[in-house]
């Protein structure tokens, strides 16, 4: 998972991962207004499902080498799978386990901020990747394909196809910008 602020709300862009340098992973930023206000909502509605969306890989893992724009490398699949399970660990130990996941915001759109384009078939393999590095870490978090809008439901649908033998994929999480909610 990747953050950043709005570029209406400060000039001057502060993009990051949670690790941002091989080897040196912390969520501690998130400590400082994210994970409060999670613990708080939770504490006022314990039914809260929480749901994580990356807008990116760490660039070190990506083909374009930052974090802006360009796909995770093959070869790197595991490590953003090891990754995802480190954040959906400290997560959980800061008090605020993540019921769902996907593991591209907006996989089509790929942009000047936080973005990594994803293809169906890239993000089936690397369900099958992740599938295995969540079970062995004894996690039981649900997986949702896709998270983009509705005028490409044949993006999901393919990815819910090549991955209908893993019972962890849920579904596809849609945004609202574009298309029609009966896709």
């Amino acid at each position: 998972m990747a953050g950043r602020h709005h570029a209406d709300a400060h000039p001057r862009h502060t993009y990051y991962s949670y690790e941002d340098t091989q080897g040196s992973f912390s969520i501690g930023r998130d400590e400082q207004e994210i994970l409060p206000l999670v613990r708080t909502a939770k504490q006022l509605n314990p039914q809260v499902r929480v749901m994580g969306s990356p807008w990116s890989a760490p660039a070190w893992m990506k083909d374009s080498g930052k974090l802006e724009g360009g796909g995770l490398k093959p070869e790197m699949y595991e490590a953003y799978a090891d990754y995802l399970v480190k954040t959906l660990q400290a997560y959980a130990k800061a008090g605020v386990p993540v019921d769902d996941l996907t593991v591209q915001n907006e996989p089509l759109f790929e942009t000047s901020y936080p973005s990594m384009g994803m293809s169906p078939a890239q993000q089936a393999d690397f369900f099958r990747v992740l599938e295995a590095r969540l079970t062995a870490a004894g996690l039981d978090t649900q997986l949702f394909a896709y998270d983009h809008n509705w005028d490409r439901p044949d993006y999901p649908l393919d990815v819910l196809n090549r991955t209908k033998d893993i019972a962890r994929v849920q579904g596809a999480a849609f945004h609202c910008y574009g298309g029609r909610p009966e896709a």
